[in-house]
């Protein structure tokens, strides 16, 4: 019997012990016999922290389309050069958002109270409670702020409000501090609950529980959407389409004078739909354009709809978002001490301020900075309705939130009886429409695979996964690691190996950070019964 040399290449070592109901009852298992000690540690003389490595090598890899990113950016001297740039960003943004939905279906709103607050006359408007269908049993809830008509005559000037990631949604304080006071002002306002906020929880345990809500619910959607070529952000865009379509429905709303604004992760809806629906004439996004590239490397990955598929290695940066829409009137929210970096959301201001001055309408767009951290503050609220009522209706003034301004405990602010949308007859959750798409797409599949090989499905699945094919990745080399040295065995592999090696393979010695693999080399024992 032949012996085999055997190298591991290890890229993860688990141990999972699992007990069967019946395995429970016995007595417990003896302790697993010592493994081999780790490659990558100090000790060992490794002069790398493993837990960064994969960390260093794709930071390094955004570096590139950094610059990439800037050689692109500094070819834009013309207005033609920026609709050509317009186009290219905004079809990809399209792109990897996917397939949206039938904007000619009903939206079936529904009215389900109506509230006065404030005094008529002076700091009054109504709250109208609203339910509608995004999608074909697909419920939205919204609040929606009619200015007080013994004060503004209609119809109005209408503002889009998206919430950021708070649970409560369009109840929470903040998130109702916003529209009083635009309605107040004589600005109509909307602001929607997003997916797994608010009223929306798109999945109930059996008591009717919510399962997951804000971040935590938009990561399983989107974990669930990439494979389909959807992510977490198309429903949200979708559901902000379609909010512009019902205000655009109402006889009390100038159907060309909308705009949308949002903080945090309201900042990150407001920036996609501001980039992808030309009917938002103007846009607020608060306490979130900065600079994504520098992102990564500071606050890290963000939660999914900020992640759109591939977005930096095709050079969307967040600037673009302000781009794609020059010149339409703009205006950047940040903090002093905001985790979305102040200094890159004035870097960004920078950025797209020279492409409005290709358009020489530089004054529609401009950037307020207040002291604080992350959170829309008092400030950032009364500035971004100015701005709104100098480019919707025209007026100039200094705008004042009253201390008085009418709030609602977030539990009354509800549209829905039990607070849940997926309690309404017939309703469906963003997973019953991932699922609907996924037939669809399995039909296209079959058909398109039908007459396919193996080796050209292979390629496919290669090109869509961007791996390399086998003879076109680089031969491993051996990093010099105390001479390739050797450890004692453990006694699960004495019986069977003489010696065991200690190896890091690399497959680019001229990078800077790139991929290093612990390896080990197991020698067999000499078999004197056998050749």
């Amino acid at each position: 019997m032949k012996k085999t040399l055997i190298l591991a290449v290890c890229f993860l070592v688990s141990f999972t012990f699992i007990s069967s109901a019946q395995e429970k009852k016995q007595a417990a298992p003896p302790e697993p016999p010592p493994l081999i000690p780790n490659v990558l540690t100090k000790e060992n003389g490794y002069d790398r922290d493993p837990k960064l490595m994969m960390t260093e090598f794709l930071q390094s890899e955004i570096a590139v389309k950094q610059v990439e990113w800037t050689n692109r950016y500094d070819k834009l001297k013309t207005v033609e050069d920026i609709a050509v740039y317009q186009k290219e960003r905004k079809e990809y943004m399209q792109k990897v958002l996917g397939k949206g939905f039938d904007r000619s279906s009903p939206l079936n709103p529904k009215v389900t109270k109506a509230m006065q607050r404030g005094e008529v006359g002076k700091n009054g408007f109504k709250i109208e409670m609203l339910v509608f269908e995004t999608v074909p049993n697909f419920f939205a809830t919204a609040a929606v702020y009619i200015p007080d008509e013994t004060r503004f005559k209609p119809p109005y000037p209408a503002v889009l409000v998206v919430c950021g990631h708070s649970v409560t949604g369009k109840g929470r304080d903040l998130y109702q501090r916003v529209p009083a006071l635009a309605a107040t002002n004589g600005l109509l306002a909307l602001t929607l609950d997003p997916i797994d906020q608010g009223e929306r929880s798109q999945r109930l345990d059996e008591k009717g529980k919510p399962k997951a809500q804000g971040t935590s619910g938009h990561n399983v959607i989107g974990a669930q959407s990439i494979p389909l070529g959807r992510n977490a952000a198309t429903f949200e865009v979708w559901d902000m389409m379609r909010a512009l379509d019902y205000l655009q429905s109402r006889p009390d709303v100038i159907k060309d004078k909308i705009g949308t604004t949002g903080t945090s992760g309201g900042g990150t809806q407001t920036s996609h739909i501001m980039a992808l629906d030309d009917r938002v004439a103007v846009a607020v996004p608060s306490c979130y354009i900065c600079n994504l590239f520098n992102l990564t490397g500071g606050l890290g990955p963000q939660d999914a709809e900020q992640n759109l598929f591939g977005q930096l290695a095709f050079g969307i940066d967040h600037a673009d978002y302000g781009i794609i829409r020059a010149p339409k009137p703009l205006l950047i929210e940040t903090a002093t001490s905001d985790y979305f970096p102040a200094v890159d959301a004035w870097g960004a201001y920078r950025n797209i301020k020279r492409i409005y001055s290709r358009f020489e309408l530089d004054e529609q767009v401009s950037i307020t900075e207040t002291e604080g951290e992350h959170g829309w503050h008092k400030n950032l609220r009364q500035q971004l309705v100015r701005w709104f009522l100098l480019w919707l209706a025209g007026r100039n003034e200094a705008i004042v939130e009253a201390e008085d301004l009418p709030i609602f405990p977030d539990k009354e602010f509800l549209a829905t009886e039990t607070g849940e949308v997926m309690n309404l007859e017939g309703a469906r959750s963003a997973f019953d429409l991932n699922r609907d798409y996924n037939e669809e797409l399995l039909a296209v599949r079959k058909a398109k695979n039908a007459n396919r090989s193996k080796d050209e499905l292979r390629s496919v699945v290669r090109n869509i996964a961007g791996i390399r094919p086998l003879d076109s990745i680089p031969a491993a080399k051996t990093k010099d690691f105390k001479n390739n040295v050797l450890t004692p065995i453990p006694p699960v592999f004495e019986p069977v190996a003489s010696k065991i090696e200690k190896h890091i393979f690399i497959t680019d010695s001229s990078a800077d950070k790139t991929i290093e693999l612990p390896a080990f080399v197991f020698f067999p024992k000499e078999d004197k019964g056998t050749n």
